[in-house]
């Protein structure tokens, strides 16, 4: 019997079913997208064991032709390998009404949210900057907002992964941007100025 099932519809919402049942079955683990399981083994990198059976290796990789094909008219094609590697995302948890839709530099920390704050928000790294992305509109697709603002991290502990709400934020001098795609550069830009 396989722990992994088929793809429901090619629609975005039975997509994000699939990747969070998939990623959730598998232990929790994701896998990169353009590894095809059918071809080479994917392997759990601190077990060894191999992820899938040559039967979910199978669906896995069917299902991800159908994924890449859907994807290109998501509004950022390449959020498939964020549901490929976390397959569900804790600020939509925290921020119920929320949907993470895009890629961003959250993914390189595991899309670490901080629970209890007002907006929705996403922890990001940028040039050794570490700082919070909040979504003032709270509601709807990530991509469809039209208004961010960063606040920079004053304190990252050990362990924030697991205890985000210990992270410490800087409530002073926050950024605020329209174009989501300019994030990188804005926190580049503060870092080399070394004036958050």
């Amino acid at each position: 019997m396989t722990r992994i099932k088929k793809l429901a519809g090619d629609d975005f919402n039975s997509i994000r079913k699939w990747f969070a049942d998939t990623v959730a079955a598998i232990g929790g683990d994701g896998w990169h997208a353009d590894d095809n399981p059918s071809v080479d083994p994917i392997v759990n990198g601190r077990t060894g064991e191999r992820l899938f059976s040559d039967e979910e290796a199978t669906i896995v990789s069917e299902t991800m032709k159908r994924v890449f094909a859907a994807a290109q008219d998501w509004p950022d094609p390449d959020f498939v390998y964020d549901l490929a590697m976390k397959g569900s995302f804790d600020v939509e948890r925290f921020y119920p009404g929320f949907v993470l839709d895009m890629s961003g530099p959250a993914g390189r920390l595991g899309f670490v949210s901080i629970p209890g704050r007002e907006f929705p928000n996403l922890l990001v790294e940028e040039a050794g900057l570490y700082a919070v992305v909040e979504f003032p509109q709270k509601t709807g697709k990530a991509s469809e907002h039209t208004h961010y603002t960063v606040w920079q991290v004053d304190r990252l502990p050990a362990g924030y992964e697991k205890n985000p709400g210990t992270i410490e934020v800087d409530e002073y001098d926050p950024i605020e941007f329209t174009n989501f795609g300019d994030l990188e550069d804005l926190l580049a830009q503060r870092a080399r100025q070394n004036a958050f």
